[in-house]
This record gives structure tokens, C-alpha cells and sequence, in this order.
């Protein structure tokens, strides 16, 4: 009887040791996938939100915003992928003393050029209105007009220049 309880006490501890070893295997590969996850998001949060996004927003950073704070507003207005990570790269690299104002922001910036420009600090004024700021310069044609219009406001140059043809304004 003896060599029997050995026996089955041998096999509860080979059973115990497989079901251990089995536990551990799946914590070790489920560790492994949840970084190769973290990883990833992170790699693609540090490039660009979208590189053939060229447009410019303009967003205002409040006096005294925390990086986090920062990093939430340019994620809110799709600058950036993700707040966090934008927060992560400025504690990471050392940045700080980023300015309040307004600023011109793209998605196709990278982090290391949204944190420069923030860096240098914003305008204290709005960069545009409503429709857009267009600066006339003395002395330029009605074509330079146009396409200062056409970069500066929601109007084509075409627009401006049918509407300068225009006798019912005179």
C-alpha cells in the first residue's frame, strides 16, 4: 500500500507541475503579445497621424496647460494620434517650456516639429478667422491678390478673380 500512495502522490505532483508550467506558458506568451501590442501603437503613434494630410489647424494652447493637457488637445483636434504617447515623447526627450497661443498644426507634422513649434510659442492672436486672414500688400496684382486668397481663405483664386470682374460691385 505504501508503493501505491507514493505512486499517486508522484502523479498529483507531476499533475500540479504540468498544470504550473501551463499557467506560466500562457502568462509568458500572453506578456509577450499585450508588448508586441504596446509596442506597435506606440511606434505608429510616433510618426506622423497622417503623412498626405496636409491641411493646417489651428489650435490654441491655453496659459499654463501641462503636457498632458497639451497632448489631449492635439489629440482631440487630430494632430496627433494619441495624447499619451505625445506626452511620453515630450517627458522622454526633455521638452518643456512650451508657450500658450494659437497655432498652425498638421497631421503630416512629426512629434519632434509639433514640439518645436510649440516650443517657440504661439500667437497671442487668433491666426485666423472664420474664414481666414489674407494680407494685401501695397502694390500687388489682382493675381497676387488671388492667390493670396486662394492659400489664405476658404475661396479659389477663380472665385476672387470672377468676383473682381464683377460690374454689379463697382
Amino acid at each position: 500500500m505504501n508503493t501505491d500512495s507514493n505512486h499517486s502522490q508522484k502523479n498529483n505532483n507531476n499533475i500540479g507541475r504540468k498544470i504550473f508550467l501551463s499557467i506560466v506558458g500562457i502568462l509568458l506568451v500572453l506578456g509577450l503579445c499585450i508588448f508586441l501590442v504596446f509596442h506597435n501603437y506606440l511606434k505608429t503613434s510616433l510618426k506622423p497621424l497622417n503623412s498626405n494630410d496636409k491641411s493646417f489647424k489651428q489650435i490654441k494652447i491655453p496659459m499654463g496647460a501641462s503636457d498632458k493637457k497639451i497632448g489631449s488637445i492635439l489629440q482631440d483636434n487630430g494632430i496627433v494620434k494619441s495624447g499619451m504617447v505625445f506626452d511620453y515623447y515630450v517627458n522622454s526627450h526633455n521638452l518643456s517650456k512650451f508657450g500658450a497661443g494659437y497655432y498652425r498644426l498638421s497631421p503630416s507634422m512629426s512629434l519632434k516639429k509639433i514640439a518645436d513649434s510649440l516650443q517657440k510659442g504661439g500667437s497671442a492672436q487668433p491666426l485666423e478667422g472664420t474664414y481666414g486672414r489674407v494680407l494685401v500688400r501695397e502694390g500687388a496684382s489682382i493675381d497676387q491678390i488671388a492667390s493670396a486668397v486662394d492659400k489664405g481663405s476658404k475661396y479659389s483664386a477663380k472665385d476672387f478673380i470672377n468676383l473682381m470682374k464683377d460690374k454689379k460691385i463697382y
